[in-house]
């Protein structure tokens, strides 16, 4: 089984994933959709599908949701492409959570996951962190 992993870790490049950024797509006085927007570089000479993301995000040290990407992704050879992750949160439910930002303060956070690939039923996992900024009272 060595023998065909080392083969295979010469064959097929691991894509990279890192996090570009967290868009705060709409807020209102109940909530807000948040998008983690994940970066997926294909080191490959061949398309990678991305069946699935899953993920868990944390504010600050506390976990704060957890969900699956809607549609697979198809990543170009040689290419970068976005993934996007999205995140509808009700300030009620996870109000303790986002008690930093409704203040207007920035909040660390952490999401960590993993990207399933169709190829070989391979998993990378991603584990990124950030300050988030609603920008309420700007």
């Amino acid at each position: 089984m060595t023998g065909c992993s080392s083969l295979l870790g010469k064959i097929v490049k691991d894509p990279q994933i890192k996090l570009e950024r967290v868009d705060v797509r709409e807020t209102n006085l109940r909530g807000a959709n948040l998008a983690f927007i994940l970066e997926v570089e294909n080191p490959n000479d061949y398309e990678i599908k991305v069946d699935q993301v899953d993920y868990k995000v944390f504010l600050g040290e506390d976990f704060f949701a957890e969900a699956k990407t809607p549609k697979p992704v198809t990543v170009p050879a040689n290419k970068k492409q976005q993934v996007e992750l999205p995140l509808p949160i009700e300030y009620s439910k996870v109000l303790s959570g986002l008690k930093g930002l409704l203040l207007g303060e920035k909040v660390s956070y952490r999401v960590e996951g993993k990207v399933k690939l169709a190829f070989l039923g391979l998993s990378i996992p991603f584990d990124e962190k950030g300050q988030l900024d609603l920008g309420i009272g700007e």
